[in-house]
């Protein structure tokens, strides 16, 4: 049988929740960038590729969701709404680029797709 996607997530509850956040949202997609035949374009076609890409960072968004919830912080104000804005959108980069790091040549998702598709 198969596991949550939230049974995997650690909480950290001492302080520096913003970066703690931050880090535990590229910690979610780290392992799938490093999964290079999920993007690879001699294997995959660019929609099976854009697939991938999209249900990493679902998985990330549910995960995240999650951790949230966990550190019990409640995003009322706008500086918290933008921190958590700016928060998906460097991790939307910071998987692009991980992906692009490993595979190279091998990786042909434009950064609009990943944006759009983020």
């Amino acid at each position: 049988s198969g596991h949550k996607a939230i049974d995997t997530v650690s909480v950290h509850r001492l302080g520096n929740e913003g970066r703690n956040l931050r880090k535990a949202m590229k910690g979610f997609v780290r392992p799938r960038c490093n999964q290079q035949l999920l993007f690879s374009r001699r294997i995959n076609s660019i929609d099976r590729v854009r697939l991938n890409f999209y249900q990493t960072l679902l998985l990330c968004a549910i995960k995240t969701i999650h951790y949230i919830d966990c550190i019990d912080i409640a995003i009322k104000s706008k500086k918290q709404h933008n921190f958590v804005y700016d928060s998906v959108c460097d991790t939307i980069q910071y998987t692009f680029l991980l992906i692009s790091s490993k595979l190279k040549n091998d990786f042909n998702l434009s950064w609009e797709d990943a944006l759009w598709l983020g």
